[in-house]
């Protein structure tokens, strides 16, 4: 995750503090790496939708 990306998330999250966040996807295949998956993963507030990907 960029330090950018990384900046966005949190100011995301102070704005809608105590929501469920849904961030869709379907952009740069950071979006898609390990990394982001890993992190969104971790977050009990965010959820991650990539309609661009198909499912396996």
């Amino acid at each position: 995750m960029t330090i950018l990306g990384d900046q966005v998330l949190k100011q995301i999250k102070t704005f809608y503090r105590g929501e469920h966040v849904v961030l869709v996807g379907g952009g740069p295949s950071a979006h898609r790496s390990r990394a982001m998956r890993v992190w969104v993963a971790e977050q009990d507030w965010l959820t991650h939708d990539d309609p661009l990907t198909l499912p396996s």
